[in-house]
């Protein structure tokens, strides 16, 4: 009786689903093309600035770094837009359920699935840039502003597959990523308006992601250590507030 009760803690259900997802990102020719491909890109795409006059250092790890941010939201949109879809037009959700699996084993285990993809492509796309910073040299600000940044971007990412996750839990995945989609895009948008009035509100209820603004500041400086931290908190509860509404959504009907 024990033994049951170990493999059905949460502990045990979340970490299963979230292998069982990860491994099944791993192994998806998207994922074995997307990742070889974006470093490719964190490699090269800098070298289009090395015949600038000016600032090149900076602008080669500004182009890097936010190759990077892009490449790891993408990746969690392209990942988690198929997850819970795919398990509640297979009928697999329904058979999880019936098997005592919880819809919050079901959509943690899913999301750390998928933030394990993102945080591993993280670090091959910002090993791929710090080498070739490194290599050409490093700007101003230093190294701390890069991993800085580049720890954004991963939240960035966490952010971006719980909002697939959310959409994911009632849509299609074609609507679902969609929908991630556009909400990122409103939120980067809304950021650049004036704050003030209505704008105020719409900045407030959307993702405000600052990884482009703390990749720039990384590279040309001054690197500010409250919009880093800001970023990391707002991420972080949007994150949880995203995550919270999907769970009930969950058992809704495929």
């Amino acid at each position: 009786m024990k033994r049951e009760d170990t493999e059905r803690s949460p502990f045990v259900c979340i970490s299963s689903m979230a292998i069982v997802e990860l491994r099944e990102i791993f192994r998806s020719h998207p994922f074995r093309i997307f990742v070889p491909t974006a470093a490719l890109v964190v490699l090269f795409a800098p070298s289009l600035v090395l015949f600038a006059f000016d600032l090149k250092q900076a602008m080669m790890a500004q182009v890097g770094l936010s190759t990077a941010l892009v490449f790891a939201v993408l990746l969690s949109l392209v990942a988690g837009s198929k997850s819970l879809a795919r398990d509640r037009e297979t009928g697999l959700r329904d058979l999880l359920f019936a098997r005592s699996l919880s819809s919050f084993d079901w959509v943690i285990g899913k999301w750390l699935g998928i933030c394990g993809a993102m945080i591993f492509s993280i670090l091959v796309l910002g090993g791929a840039h710090l080498l070739f910073t490194a290599f050409r040299g490093v700007p101003a600000p230093g190294y701390g502003p890069l991993l800085a940044a580049l720890a954004v971007a991963a939240t960035e990412g966490m952010l971006a597959a719980a909002l697939d996750v959310l959409f994911s839990s009632f849509l299609r995945q074609g609507p679902a990523f969609v929908a991630s989609l556009l909400v990122l895009l409103s939120g980067h948008a809304a950021a650049l308006l004036p704050a003030g009035g209505a704008v105020g509100l719409v900045q407030f209820v959307l993702p405000r992601a600052a990884g482009l603004n703390l990749a720039a500041e990384a590279s040309f400086g001054p690197f500010t250590a409250g919009l880093w931290l800001t970023a990391l908190l707002h991420g972080t509860l949007y994150t949880a507030f995203l995550l919270a509404l999907a769970i009930p959504l969950a058992r809704g009907k495929p």
